[in-house]
């Protein structure tokens, strides 16, 4: 079980592997005290939580516990199939992201493209992540190979 408290945290569903739990994605690997889990999930493309952390969650509302699905996600860039074939990637590849925010600029490494129809153009980081760059809604960053 993850000791401590987690606040504002989102659990998400995955649309491709739907199941009873949610899949809950934690900030970052979360691997210092200052974080309130003290965890170190796994970092993992959404819907690979096989043999991942367990938790509790206690709410409002009551509490539900999953055996498994803790996971940090990978960062991600959703793309069609237009958009890859325009950006020259591939479903699975790896790439960087560089994004040139005011005073903070950074380059994503690390970052899987998934492509589908079902997608649109839209990268996926976490919260840490998008203030470590400033990054809002709307940021826009220049993909590099």
């Amino acid at each position: 079980m993850v000791p401590g408290r987690l606040q504002n945290e989102r659990p998400l569903r995955d649309r491709k592997n739907p199941q009873p739990e949610p899949v809950f994605h934690l900030p970052g690997e979360a691997p210092c005290p200052a974080h309130p889990a003290h965890c170190r999930p796994p970092v993992r493309e959404s819907g690979d939580i096989a043999g991942s952390g367990a938790c509790k969650l206690v709410g409002p509302a009551g509490e539900v516990e999953v055996a498994e699905g803790v996971i940090a996600a990978k960062r991600h860039i959703h793309m069609t199939p237009a958009d890859a074939a325009e950006f020259g990637v591939k479903d699975k590849d790896v790439v960087s992201v560089k994004v040139n925010t005011n005073g903070r600029a950074l380059v994503f490494g690390d970052v899987v493209v998934r492509v589908s129809e079902k997608f649109s153009l839209a990268m996926h980081i976490d919260t840490d992540e998008s203030n470590a760059a400033c990054a809002v809604n709307g940021t826009m960053g220049e993909l590099v190979k």
